[in-house]
C-alpha cells in the first residue's frame, strides 16, 4: 500500500557509471550509487506512479530515461476481513459471537473497528472489542452473522466467514389452567373413582 522495489538492468558506459537517478511522476526523488535497485517509500495506497530512470557517469554526463517508462498502482488499502467468526453462547433472545482480528500487513492502516451485521444489515459496531452479544432477538428463529473490519481510513474489508444460528426456544413461563370439574364415583368403604377436567396449556400439560 505505501511502498514498491524497483529494479533495472545496469546502463554501459566507455568510461563507468557513477549514479542512477530515480524520478517519481517527473520528480527527481534521489539516486543509488551503482545498485540497479532501489525501494520506494512513503506512497499513497490504491495510487498510480510512473518511474523513470537516468544514469550519470564521473564526468557528469546523463543518459536519456529510461525506455519504456515503468508505471505501477500500489494496493488499496483495504483491511483483511476477520477470520474465525464462532458462537460463544446463545439464549431465546440473544447471541453472543467472537471472531479473530484480520493481521494487518506491513504499511497497511491499523484496524479501527469492526461492524456486526445479521442477515446483511448492519446492527452493532465494537472498537477493539472482538467479540459482541447480539440482543432482543426472536425466539427459535434463524440469523446469518458476518462481521467486517475498518481501518483508520474508514475502508472496509470483506466479510468474515458467515455464522448461521438459531435462538433457543422461548422459555414456558405460562402456568396451566386448573383442573375443573372434579368428581368423585363409584365410592365403597375403601375405595372411589375420581375424575375432572383436563387443564390447558400454551405448551402441554405432562
Amino acid at each position: 500500500t505505501n511502498s514498491a522495489d524497483v529494479a533495472w538492468t545496469a546502463s554501459t558506459d566507455n568510461v563507468g557509471v557513477v549514479e542512477y537517478q530515480v524520478y517519481v511522476n517527473n520528480t527527481l526523488i534521489g539516486g543509488t550509487t551503482t545498485a540497479t535497485s532501489i525501494n520506494l517509500s512513503g506512497l499513497s495506497g490504491n495510487t498510480s506512479y510512473t518511474i523513470k530512470i537516468s544514469s550519470k557517469d564521473a564526468a557528469g554526463n546523463i543518459s536519456s530515461f529510461s525506455s519504456p517508462t515503468l508505471s505501477f498502482t500500489t494496493q488499496a488499502d483495504i483491511p483483511n476481513a476477520p477470520t474465525n467468526l464462532s458462537l460463544i453462547s446463545k439464549t431465546h433472545n440473544s447471541v453472543a459471537i467472537q471472531w479473530t482480528a484480520p493481521v494487518v500487513s506491513g504499511g497497511s492502516s491499523p484496524i479501527a473497528s469492526y461492524e456486526i451485521y445479521v442477515n446483511g444489515t448492519l446492527v452493532g459496531t465494537t472498537l477493539t472489542a472482538t467479540s459482541i452479544t447480539a440482543s432482543g432477538l426472536n425466539s427459535a428463529t434463524t440469523y446469518n452473522f458476518t462481521v467486517k473490519a475498518k481501518n483508520s481510513l474508514a475502508n472496509l474489508s470483506p466479510a468474515s466467514n458467515t455464522l448461521t444460528v438459531t435462538t433457543d426456544s422461548a422459555p414456558d413461563t405460562t402456568a396451566p389452567s386448573a383442573p375443573s370439574n372434579l368428581v368423585a364415583s363409584n365410592i365403597t368403604t375403601n375405595s372411589a373413582d375420581v375424575a375432572w377436567t383436563a387443564s390447558t396449556d400454551n405448551v402441554g400439560v405432562v
